[in-house]
């Protein structure tokens, strides 16, 4: 089973748009099997945000940016906030890649 990365996020989180533009310099070609950022919008939720918030809840999970390194259904490793080298280290593990890591 391979791994991936999911990030939860919202749109009002300013640390949340640093995270979403780091991996995106970092890692330009990311597939969404690698890696899926999910942002919740609190003006216009939907079922499925509804839905995804609730089991972040139920999981525990208090505060974005929220990134997890999945296998399945089971959460490897988690990184609460926006730090940048615990966030690489996750997605390197899926990308199998060392990148250098800045500042």
């Amino acid at each position: 089973m391979s791994k991936k990365v999911f990030m939860l996020s919202t749109t009002r989180c300013g640390h949340c748009k640093q995270a979403k533009a780091f991996i995106n310099s970092k890692y330009p070609d990311l597939t969404e099997d690698q890696f899926t950022y999910f942002q919740y919008d609190a003006d216009q939720p939907t079922d499925e945000s509804r839905g995804v918030l609730g089991a972040a809840q139920q999981l525990g999970i208090r505060g974005v940016p929220f990134t997890v390194l999945i296998e399945g259904k089971e959460i490897l490793k988690a990184v609460r906030g926006y730090d940048r080298v615990n966030i690489q280290m996750l997605l390197d593990e899926v990308v199998g890649d060392v990148k250098e890591i800045d500042g």
